[in-house]
């Protein structure tokens, strides 16, 4: 997200590219990994319940690239379905 001028009423110009960079998608296996591991502490034990997103059964870099790439709806620059306000994804 950007600033297109100096004026405070403008929009900003904002660019759907995420997760485009390899980078930035090891970033976010990376972040699944820690959660579990940090989700399995036995601190946790009596809060943990089953893993919603994405899944035990998900576990090569393959597959959780695919599994975030479902949920959020991010392609590179394809474009995204249309969201409301309160985030919610119209097909």
């Amino acid at each position: 997200m950007t600033l297109r001028s100096r004026d405070p009423t403008a929009h900003p110009s904002v660019v759907f590219n995420h997760l485009e960079a390899p980078q930035d998608m090891q970033d976010m296996i990376d972040g699944v990994r820690l959660t579990r591991t940090l989700i399995h502490q036995q601190a946790w034990d009596k809060y943990r319940g089953v893993e919603l997103t994405p899944g035990s059964s998900v576990v090569s870099n393959a597959d959780i690239t695919a599994s975030l790439r479902q949920k959020t709806g991010i392609r590179g620059r394809q474009p995204l379905p249309a969201s409301d306000a309160s985030f919610y994804r119209h097909p």
